[in-house]
């Protein structure tokens, strides 16, 4: 499940996530790679999406140090 940005627990923490930050006036960005992801994003509250056909190396580099520290 870790870094499976369309997997639905994933997606409602980071709802979480964002809900708390609003009410803290804390601005909230992520990475998105499809236009759909994007709009998703936007509709929770998120004001800063950074659009990158690369995305997918950023997810894997999160898998990874994941990894290592769960190790």
């Amino acid at each position: 499940m870790i870094g499976q940005i369309d997997h639905p627990a994933v997606q409602g923490k980071m709802k979480d996530v964002i809900t708390a930050a609003g009410k803290k006036n804390i601005v909230v960005g992520t990475f998105v790679d499809t236009i759909e992801n994007a709009h998703k994003w936007k509709e929770t509250g998120v004001r800063y999406l950074s659009y990158s056909v690369d995305v997918g190396i950023f997810y894997e580099a999160c898998r990874s140090i994941v990894s290592a520290i769960s190790g």
